[in-house]
């Protein structure tokens, strides 16, 4: 029937006369006009009856021996429920200060500032709209860029495991800190005003699936890493938070993630189900811990070594054959969040630990050896049964093939 009718309106306005033809769509667009004017009429301007008030603020330069540009552009951004409703502009006075006048103030609405300031953008804090108060004060502060990753350390991680199928998920919360006073990023523009800071190496065979932002991330599947294209603030907790899958199939593995900056803070492991066993000589056996509605098995401890060194574990056991409830996905999302405060809440949870206790011998070089072997020969088993496409596949596969071939090379030497 739909077809039918398109084609005899198509014939209708084929036979119809030029004149016609075009007086219609005159009309047509007469009346998506009015509908359009009475549209903007029914629809209530949010601003209309606002009180208003004033938005004020001072711009200040956090690195020492720095200053404020003159007539620096300010916009004032309100929104609400992530929905931006107005924007305004203005600069900044020679003092650095600026000011806002006529300003609606909204109910529950969010008031930000922000200046660009050498291509990166400074924003204030949050402030919710009160209409009783009608003088809202949002500071902002600029800092310098440095682009050296000694001022950079990691404060702490939290690596969450659950083995179901063929396949570990893993969700981990790396935190990092900027002990300096400028911004940490770089020149390497990756487009859309996007600039790499953190470079975070994965475990070899991981393939990422999600980030808390993904627009902020950029993914080299090639070489296992993920780029942070966030500055990293002096004096703030910025944390990368990530869900990726390494194949597994219950035989010994094991895993490794290079850490490219100074680690010194707390590093957590959660594994589940009871089924897995996790050795590891950096991070001694916790206990049992909930976490959402599942209950991990807990390792961890306080590590401290230099750029370059390894976060190491090896992972045996049966995996879950399925996910433990129909809601396992939606307990583990929610689960996430527990994931992150746990890891801003643990820096002094650990100071008593026996760091000692279930230390075991690192790995051998033929350890490693046989590790990436398995996770080779499982890639190759999944491949061809069909569960991995041949890119897929070959991305997966060449970076451990290239780590075995070093290990092979130090076996020989």
């Amino acid at each position: 029937m739909r077809r039918q009718l398109s084609v005899l309106s198509s014939r209708f306005f084929e036979f119809l006369p030029l004149r016609t033809y075009a007086s219609l769509w005159f009309i047509l667009f007469l009346l998506f006009t009015v509908f359009s004017i009475h549209a903007q009429e029914t629809t209530p301007d949010p601003f209309a009856d606002a009180v208003r008030g004033t938005v004020t603020g001072q711009i200040t330069n956090g690195t020492a021996a720095a200053s404020v540009p003159p007539d620096q552009q300010i916009s004032l951004i309100i929104s609400s429920e992530g929905v931006a409703l107005q924007q305004l502009d203005t600069v900044t006075s020679p003092d650095g200060s600026f000011t806002f006048a006529d300003v609606p103030i909204l109910f529950g609405a969010s008031y930000v500032a922000a200046a660009i300031y050498r291509d990166r953008v400074f924003s204030s804090a949050f402030a919710t709209g009160d209409p009783s108060v009608t003088t809202i004060d949002l500071p902002i502060a600029i800092y310098e860029p440095t682009e050296d990753p000694s001022v950079i350390s990691i404060s702490g991680t939290v690596i969450q495991i659950s083995a179901v199928g063929e396949t570990l998920e893993v969700r981990q919360v790396i935190r990092f800190q900027n002990t300096s006073d400028r911004i940490y990023t770089s020149s390497g523009d990756l487009g859309s005003r996007r600039f790499a800071s953190l470079i975070v190496p994965l475990p070899p065979g991981a393939q990422v699936i999600s980030f808390d932002d993904p627009q902020r991330y950029v993914v080299s599947q090639e070489d296992f890493t993920v780029v942070d294209t966030a500055p990293v603030f002096p004096g703030d907790n910025h944390l990368v938070v990530m869900v990726y899958i390494l194949p597994y199939d219950g035989s010994p593995a094991l895993i490794e993630q290079p850490m490219n900056y100074l680690f010194n803070g707390q590093a957590r492991l959660l594994a589940w189900p009871d089924t897995l066993t996790v050795k590891s000589d950096q991070l001694p056996d916790l206990g049992r811990e909930t976490l959402g509605d599942r209950e991990y098995h807990a390792f961890g401890a306080p590590l401290s070594f230099a750029p370059g060194q390894v976060i190491r574990y090896e992972l045996s056991g049966a995996p879950a054959a399925s996910e433990s409830s129909p809601n396992a996905d939606a307990a583990a999302g929610s689960a996430l969040p527990l994931l992150i405060g746990t890891l801003l809440i643990a820096g002094g949870a650990f100071v008593v630990i026996l760091i000692l206790r279930n230390r075991r011998p690192a790995p051998t070089l033929q350890q490693r050896i046989d590790a990436l072997l398995k996770q080779i020969a499982l890639l190759d088993q999944q491949h061809q049964s069909g569960q991995l496409a041949h890119d897929v596949w070959h991305r997966l596969r060449a970076p451990l093939k290239a780590q075995l071939d070093k290990l092979m090379d130090e076996d020989d030497a």
